[in-house]
């Protein structure tokens, strides 16, 4: 495709040797008549990738294109506006600004006077407000040109660098975003565009103690590391596309909640729990289904169980997270943190050993584990179902499962570490 601009086509206009008069009014606004006005046949407008109908058709004076600028603004987003008492066209988006001053002929791009030394940059048809087809060659918005074989004109919007006051823009719509989810500190905030496009990335610090967006208390420090994409719409402003949103957790110093211990959890209550914690590590190393299904919630399990009697649930319980060969030990257990009135929040960190031919996770392992124990009416302690096979990495799989399937063992914010 053989496409030309400027004072050039002139030469290939007439080369094509084609002549339409050509005249369509939309906007009245007096300016004095031109020289004679021809086009080639046939002509096509192409704006945006989208091929339009414009108020008045292109024309030619002495060589230059000009095209109707408000239909050609209008259907690059543009919101287009006339001030009748200046004689002014104004074309706003927030890709460019361009001022049509119809009483002096003249254009303004973007702040900045268009000038062309081969013919006016204003003209007008019938009533109709013409510009030259290289006003938008003036903005790094967009590009114009004009294809002289197929007789289309096209315009399109460029790849360009936003604007500061557009970037913030796009920037505080992603902090609102993520600003109902979760309160925090929001730092290191990145924005990457692509057409129309913009992602956003950033890391939010909630600390402990802090309620979360599904009203629980938040019991570690966590880093949130958020992406927000929004997307650009007809009328050039930036909008949110929550179904995109992405959140994943880091626990930064989750292993700090072991050195110290709830205050508001009394001694005896305590020793009991970490008690409770030792059993449970001891009935895994032993293979003992009774037995951990003896330190957990019974009424609970059999919510959970499908056969819910006592051989099914101690089947089930064997046959998920009981596993030959596997030497498990209780490093330390921390009640820190207390979960409503009856309840605690227990770290543990646990060895686990398996042997030396295992394809799975040879070699010992630690566990760090979150477990909920709840202190029932008869003043005994037992575990929450849900938890107890719960590790470090997300927020669900805190409350989540107990198999013992071997996953790796994540140390949060930092690399992958032993197998389990």
């Amino acid at each position: 495709m053989r496409r030309t601009r400027g004072k050039n086509l002139k030469k290939n206009l007439i080369r094509k040797g084609t002549v339409a008069a050509l005249a369509v009014s939309l906007l009245a606004v007096s300016l004095p008549a031109q020289a004679a006005e021809t086009m080639l046949w046939p002509v096509r407008t192409e704006v945006a990738g989208e091929e339009i109908s414009p108020s008045a058709f292109p024309i030619m004076e002495n060589g230059d294109i000009y095209i109707d600028f408000a239909s050609a603004a209008r259907a690059l987003g543009f919101d287009v506006s006339y001030d009748k008492a200046k004689k002014q066209i104004k074309a706003v988006s927030e890709a460019a600004k361009i001022t049509v001053d119809v009483k002096n002929r003249k254009i303004y791009v973007d702040g900045k006077l268009f000038k062309y030394a081969y013919a006016p940059t204003v003209t007008n048809d019938g009533g109709n407000v013409m510009v030259l087809l290289e006003t938008f060659n003036q903005s790094e918005a967009f590009s114009a040109d004009f294809d002289v074989e197929s007789g289309t004109i096209y315009i399109m919007e460029n790849e360009v660098q936003l604007s500061a006051s557009v970037q913030k823009k796009i920037l505080n719509a992603a902090k609102a975003e993520i600003g109902q989810y979760y309160a925090g500190k929001i730092s290191d905030l990145k924005l990457e565009t692509s057409g129309d496009t913009a992602t956003v990335t950033a890391k939010v610090f909630v600390p402990r103690g802090i309620s979360t967006e599904d009203g629980d208390r938040n019991l570690f420090d966590t880093i949130i590391h958020a992406e927000v994409q929004l997307y650009r719409t007809f009328d050039r402003s930036w909008e949110v596309d929550s179904s995109k949103d992405r959140y994943e957790t880091e626990y930064p110093n989750y292993k700090s909640v072991a050195e110290k211990e709830d205050p508001k959890i009394g001694a005896a209550d305590k020793a009991a729990i970490r008690e409770l914690v030792g059993a449970y590590v001891k009935a895994l190393d032993e293979e003992d289904a009774e037995g951990v299904v003896a330190l957990m919630r019974l009424d609970e399990l059999q919510k959970m169980s499908l056969f819910p009697t006592f051989k099914d649930i101690v089947y089930t319980v064997g046959s998920t997270f009981i596993h030959e060969n596997y030497d498990y030990r209780l490093n330390k257990a921390v009640v820190f943190d207390h979960a409503g009135s009856s309840g605690a929040w227990v770290y543990a960190s646990i060895a686990r050993t398996a042997p030396a031919d295992d394809l799975l996770a040879p070699g010992t392992s630690v566990l760090d584990k979150v477990f909920v124990a709840i202190k029932g009416s008869d003043g005994k302690w037992l575990l929450e179902p849900m938890s107890g096979g719960a590790f470090l990495h997300s927020d669900r799989d805190l409350l989540n499962g107990y198999s013992e399937e071997p996953d790796p063992v994540i140390e949060l914010g930092g690399a992958e570490t032993d197998s389990q």
